[in-house]
C-alpha cells in the first residue's frame, strides 16, 4: 500500500526522531525518510544532532546523511 505524503507530518516524524526518540527514521514510510532527514539539517543545531547520535535514536549512518544536508555550518 502507498502511503500519501503529508508535508505537516514531516516536523512531526522529526521531532520525534531527532528529539525525543519516539520513533526510528528506519521505522517511517519510505516517502518521510529523506523529508525528514532534510528538515533536521535545516533547523536543528549540530549539538541537537548530536544528541540523537548519542542517545542512539539514530544510527550513525542517518547521523552523517543528515550533516551532509546541513547548509547553515
Amino acid at each position: 500500500m502507498t502511503q500519501t505524503f503529508k508535508p505537516y507530518m514531516v516536523s512531526f516524524y522529526s521531532n520525534a526522531v531527532y528529539l525525543n526518540g519516539s520513533r526510528r527514521l528506519s521505522d517511517l514510510a519510505p516517502v518521510y525518510q529523506q523529508p525528514v532527514i532534510q528538515f533536521a539539517a535545516e533547523t536543528y543545531t549540530e549539538s541537537m544532532i548530536d544528541n540523537s547520535l548519542m542517545q542512539g535514536w539514530i544510527t550513525q549512518e542517518e547521523y552523517d546523511a543528515t550533516m551532509a544536508k546541513r547548509t547553515n555550518v
